[in-house]
């Protein structure tokens, strides 16, 4: 199964919006300093001259998220870069991705309502939505305006984009976003195996796919997973920078890791068993014969060692052999490398 790994800008103001609209304060918190100036002019502009129509979008992005996906492209290659202006330059297809766009609504927010999909009545989905208790009023009003004026909402839909992509270029965020979206792609296809990828989405997704995934990144939620969207061929995912969540993961967890790695170095016992084991797996047994010392011992430094995330297990059926994961003993050493560089460069 082939992975396709792009990015839609769209997906940005989908973020951008779930953060000003105080949603996800814990990570506009993990942002930089830089980064959060950028929301913040962003924010400001759009409260100063955006319309009313801009702001209920806003309102609408930050509550149905991911499904406006679908208005971004007719289609989704592998590698492929869509910018805000395709994604405003797609919405000639607008009516038609309308319809798939309320019925993922339906399947994503009111699941024992899915006799409404099948009849289609437009006075039965109007009356639904005036009822219902689920949505926001913002989003009410824009499935309800898709509904009676299709053609109307297109332009308004346009004309809110235009104005989003003027604020979102104004503030700065577009060049600094677009210029990690290409580090993120880049770094994504030489580090990551597409298969270890396709392994976690369909974790976040509990079913196969029925077709081919597709991966955009944000990433102005780093910690953030949105539900998948299900496309004619298969699923889109929109999930926060992988590689940064990971970075801000380890920068946590940095010093106190980097202590108890530098203490496992010069104990004696520890050290052995990661010498022993860097050229082969071996079982308790064996790296007790190695070491000199009873399994027991072994064991319990094992799961010291283990507390690290630098050991992996396999197990043949009869044994468990133990191993290095050397990606995360490589990030540990890279820290240590950049740590005692900073020193150096402050002295």
């Amino acid at each position: 199964m082939k992975l396709r790994l792009v990015w839609i800008e769209l997906g940005e103001l989908i973020a951008i919006s779930k953060l000003i609209t105080g949603k996800n304060k814990a990570d506009f918190k993990s942002l930089s300093d830089g980064m959060k100036f950028r929301i913040d002019v962003f924010e400001r502009d759009i409260s100063a001259t955006a319309t009313w129509n801009t702001k209920t979008l806003v309102s609408a992005f930050s509550e149905l998220g991911e499904i406006f996906l679908i208005f971004a492209s007719e289609s989704f290659e592998d590698g492929d870069f869509i910018t805000l202006e395709k994604s405003i330059d797609n919405l000639n297809a607008f009516e038609e991705n309308g319809t798939r766009f309320f019925s993922s609504v339906i399947d994503r927010f009111f699941r024992n309502k899915q006799q409404l999909l099948k009849s289609y009545s437009r006075d039965k989905f109007l009356d639904f939505l005036q009822n219902q208790k689920v949505l926001s009023r913002s989003s009410t009003w824009f499935l309800s305006q898709l509904l009676i004026f299709p053609q109307h909402t297109k332009e308004i839909f346009k004309e809110s984009l235009e104005k989003l992509l003027q604020s979102y270029e104004r503030s700065g965020l577009r060049k600094e976003v677009t210029c990690l979206a290409h580090k993120t792609l880049k770094m994504l296809n030489k580090e990551h195996s597409r298969v270890i990828l396709i392994e976690r989405l369909r974790q976040l997704s509990g079913s196969s796919f029925g077709g081919y995934p597709v991966l955009s990144i944000q990433h102005l939620l780093p910690n953030f997973a949105f539900d998948p969207v299900k496309l004619d061929e298969g699923m889109l995912f929109l999930l926060g920078n992988l590689l940064s969540a990971e970075k801000s993961k380890y920068r946590s967890r940095g010093s106190e890791v980097l202590k108890e790695f530098l203490k496992d170095l010069s104990d004696k016992t520890r050290f052995c068993i990661l010498k022993v084991l860097s050229k082969e797996p071996m079982y308790v047994a064996q790296l007790a014969e190695h070491c000199g010392l009873s399994k027991a011992t072994i064991s319990h430094h094992l799961s010291e060692l283990g507390k690290l995330e630098i050991l992996e297990k396999s197990n043949d059926g009869r044994k468990v052999y133990y191993s290095l994961n050397k990606e995360n003993l490589k990030k540990i050493i890279e820290e240590i490398n950049n740590t005692f560089l900073k020193t150096g460069d402050n002295q």
